[in-house]
């Protein structure tokens, strides 16, 4: 019996920290300014969240690196310049808030914007 209520336990803890999370690069993601270039389903000047979703699925580590200024751009990348002035906004953001910030973005397609 508490072996179960231990798993039970871990498993409600895993679950409410990833959605404690994504809320928190919910939180990054307005305050920063990156809905302005980024929609849910409309491509602006910035690729749309579906978009972001669908090419960085299950790649959290890649989408942290390209935000960190460590990688290039894997989805327009003739843009990355104009992203680039914008990713100035995210250097001050430590590697967890950033790595939040990536999974409120590669999960955007599994729940409401």
């Amino acid at each position: 019996m508490n072996k179960l209520f231990l798993i039970f336990f871990i498993l409600c803890s895993f679950l409410y920290s990833n959605n404690s999370s994504i809320e928190v690069g919910k939180g990054i993601f307005k305050s920063k300014g990156c809905s302005m270039c980024h929609k849910r389903d409309k491509k602006g000047v910035g690729p749309s969240l579906s978009i972001i979703y669908k090419r960085y699925s299950g790649k959290e580590t890649l989408l942290v690196d390209f935000l960190k200024g460590k990688s290039k751009a894997i989805i327009y990348p003739g843009r990355a310049p104009i992203m680039q002035a914008q990713l100035t906004k995210l250097k001050g953001l430590s590697t967890q808030n950033t790595r939040y910030l990536a999974r409120y973005l590669i999960t955007i397609d599994d729940r409401e914007f």
